[in-house]
């Protein structure tokens, strides 16, 4: 595991939040924006290296409650199988090549990613950047528009 990759939060309405954000965090940029299964994603980065994943959703009672924590892995492979060998449970399978699509013109990416839930329900999501890409969000990256 190389870092703390970001931390997802659900919200009734992405613009109001990204607004929110930026007024208090002195700093906070979006840093990508994308699409998946129809939901609106946004990535603000907060300084420090500290990112905040942003999905607007339908009401479903997650609404302003953290969802999971996410790390970024040179090996996903292994750390996935280690968690697995911890007692993790899958809540969603590793996914090799899972296309994220931009908007607002930000490129499509592709990553590779699982979420698994730890002992006492607790979300965990590991991603790893395909070769060649970087998300340290200071440096140049296929995010940045």
């Amino acid at each position: 595991m190389t870092q703390l990759f970001h931390i997802f939060l659900a919200v009734k309405d992405i613009n109001r939040s990204i607004e929110f954000y930026t007024k208090a965090f002195e700093g906070t940029k979006v840093l990508y924006e994308f699409e998946i299964d129809g939901f609106d994603i946004t990535m603000l980065g907060l300084g420090n290296g500290v990112v905040l994943e942003l999905l607007q959703k339908p009401y479903d009672g997650s609404d302003g409650k953290w969802q999971h924590i996410a790390f970024e892995c040179t090996d996903i492979e292994a750390q996935y199988q280690r968690l697995m060998e911890a007692g993790a449970t899958i809540r969603m399978p590793l996914e090799m090549t899972t296309v994220l699509k931009g908007r607002n013109g930000y490129p499509d990416t592709h990553c590779c990613g699982v979420h698994v839930l730890g002992p006492d329900g607790e979300e965990i999501e590991l991603c790893q950047p395909q070769p060649g890409q970087y998300w340290g969000w200071d440096q140049p990256n296929t995010f940045h528009k």
